[in-house]
């Protein structure tokens, strides 16, 4: 299969990558616990970056923006969003809610989908993106992972990531990473390192 440089060879090859990120991410998707729990500690973590004056947004802030959505109903388990209140920011609409990356200004907006069943929580899909400042070398990051049935699941993507484009773009394969995981990478890494490549 190394062999086949076709597009259809090279789809294998990503459905195989994606089989291999989801069976190395298998704890970070599925944990014990409650939907309110997860919520809980994805807020916590919020406020102690407040804490430690990593985003703007003060407790209350946070207490006002992050919301969990009421169970789905018809769907097999109890199917939840956790993410920023309102709309879907798709235009990156700097009025609508958002968290604040305190050292640039950055706008982090996120949404998560989980499923509670049998005493865990399973993370179905995700959109984690931060947008940048003007004069930044893109203006946008995106982590997506998409439902197992999205049009990109069929094409190797599930998990992917968006680097100053949309889907019209460029998007290449990502880790599968936990919430938390995503969030210390937009908070602590997405950003000028400030080095400079010598010969």
């Amino acid at each position: 299969m190394a062999l086949d440089v076709s597009r259809e060879g090279a789809r294998m090859r990503l459905h195989s990558l994606q089989a291999r990120l989801l069976q190395a991410s298998h704890a970070v998707f599925v944990s014990s616990g409650t939907s309110d729990a997860l919520f809980a500690s994805i807020r916590n973590y919020l406020s102690r970056a407040s804490d430690q004056k990593l985003i703007d947004d003060n407790p209350r802030d946070i207490r006002a923006k992050l919301v969990i959505s009421d169970p789905v109903p018809d769907v097999p388990g109890s199917t939840h969003s956790i993410g920023i209140a309102g709309p879907r920011n798709f235009r990156r609409d700097p009025t609508l809610p958002h968290f604040t990356r305190r050292f640039d200004k950055a706008r982090l907006d996120f949404q998560i989908s989980i499923r509670e069943t049998g005493g865990q929580v399973e993370i179905l899909a995700y959109v984690f993106e931060l947008t940048l400042p003007a004069g930044a070398p893109f203006p946008f990051v995106r982590f997506d992972l998409n439902h197992d049935k999205h049009p990109n699941a069929f094409l190797g993507l599930r998990s992917h990531l968006h680097l100053g484009t949309d889907d019209d773009g460029y998007s290449v394969p990502s880790a599968m990473l936990s919430p938390f995981e995503v969030l210390d990478i937009v908070l602590h890494r997405v950003r000028a390192g400030g080095r400079v490549r010598s010969i």
